[in-house]
């Protein structure tokens, strides 16, 4: 419960703390607005609530597809819906625990996004920095819900082509009782399509 009530002050902490911006963004120097769709790899560092830049052999990188959609409003909000698959091999080490079976990772995530790069750089058009919340559906061994924070940067190769690194923070419900379905990071490195 405290972490959907944390989501919940994290969204409107960063929808009240930018809306001043929104008044005073004019026409020239708006986000590009509309769908843009997003597809690329992840990496999964699953070692609890531990250093996330621990041991690079626990970071999960099987198979690891991520693809989305995303809308953009040129007051800079945004909301992105995402689908992401990875795994980790037997004897990979996850949360402490040694894997003794090859295990599938899946997620799906919605997060409500705020691009403030403009507020920062104005005169640089290559580059968005954005932040972000909302919560995710994910499932190693079983299931469970997490409330996530995200951060990352996309670099615009051409108006409609972009690359995006990004990194999610997912923080999972039940927490005590979820074995390796438990917090974790998850890392994108993604190609942008804008519609």
């Amino acid at each position: 419960m405290k972490y959907i009530v944390l989501t919940l002050v994290l969204f409107i902490g960063t929808f009240n703390a930018f809306s001043q911006f929104e008044n005073q963004s004019s026409q020239s120097d708006a986000l590009a607005s509309g769908w843009s769709l997003s597809a690329g790899f992840n990496s999964i560092s699953s070692i609890g609530d531990r250093n996330p830049f621990g041991k690079i052999g626990e970071w999960g990188f099987k198979n690891p597809i991520s693809v989305g959609a995303e809308y953009a409003w040129p007051t800079g909000f945004a909301i992105e819906q995402s689908i992401t698959l990875n795994g980790f091999s037997a004897g990979d080490e996850v949360d402490g625990q040694e894997l003794t079976e090859d295990a599938t990772y899946f997620s799906t995530d919605t997060a409500f996004k705020y691009y403030f790069g403009t507020h920062i750089f104005p005169e640089v058009d290559w580059l968005d920095l954005f932040a972000g919340t909302g919560f995710g559906f994910f499932g190693v061994d079983s299931t469970n819900i997490s409330a996530n924070l995200s951060g990352g940067a996309t670099f615009w190769i051409s108006e409609k082509f972009g690359v995006r690194l990004q990194n999610v923070m997912k923080f999972a419900f039940d927490h005590k009782n979820s074995g390796i379905d438990n917090n974790h990071f998850q890392w994108h490195l993604q190609g942008i399509f804008r519609l």
